[in-house]
């Protein structure tokens, strides 16, 4: 694993410096995920976080808690998550605290979100990671159970769908993907400049760069 962590490092400088090289501003980086899902938790805990502890100033980053989940009747009647119901809450509660952290720093939500993912406090009902981001554990609740959350995960959906991962967790640079970060096996080629202009605007950032490289990786596991 730590091979792994090395390498993962090592390929995110090299894409970081070509794609810097060519847009004068923060890589995006987005992560389609799932609360509960085994190879989530190994990328973002064994991978991700160490990463960004380098490459924090060139990356800004976004996360969508939804993954190979499906809305039912447009959400009216709840979400279906491969992980089951829990997985559903734990997205929801993810979905909620993220949109309020979203004027907080990148280091703030990877916390919040690496803390989530270790403990699955959220897909267990509990508010724990939300109370150390310093949220409001019942402004919180209220998104998830107000309606608001719903329509949060509609949009997380819409985002991920965009995307279509066949694997997840799934990560695109500047809207491209990074298919199964851990093989290491790079193909040059166009990106899905729409999913990176529409996921960055849900997000606030208005995000402008010029066609860039697209890297699909295969072999996370």
């Amino acid at each position: 694993m730590v091979q792994y962590k090395l390498q993962f490092l090592m390929f995110l400088f090299t894409i970081v410096e070509q794609l810097s090289n060519a847009v004068p501003q923060k890589v995006l980086l987005t992560v389609y995920y799932e609360s509960k899902c085994p190879d989530s938790k190994s990328f973002i805990l064994k991978q991700l976080e160490p990463t960004m502890q380098h490459l924090q100033d060139q990356i800004k980053l976004i996360f969508v808690p939804f993954g190979k989940s499906r809305s039912i009747n447009y959400g009216d009647e709840g979400f279906e998550c491969q992980h089951g119901p829990a997985e559903c809450l734990g997205n929801i509660v993810q979905d909620c605290s993220l949109h309020l952290l979203n004027e907080r720093s990148d280091k703030e939500k990877l916390a919040y979100v690496a803390c989530e993912m270790d403990t699955e406090a959220g897909s267990q009902g509990r508010y724990d990671c939300v109370e150390n981001a310093k949220l409001s554990s019942a402004e919180v609740e209220h998104c998830v159970y107000s309606g608001k959350g719903t329509v949060l995960q509609l949009a997380s959906e819409y985002y991920t769908n965009l995307v279509t991962p066949k694997f997840v967790p799934t990560v695109t640079l500047n809207g491209c993907r990074l298919r199964d970060p851990s093989g290491f096996h790079p193909r040059i080629g166009q990106g899905n400049k729409k999913s990176q202009h529409q996921t960055a605007d849900r997000f606030g950032i208005g995000w402008h760069v010029k066609p860039s490289i697209q890297v699909i990786i295969t072999n996370m596991t």
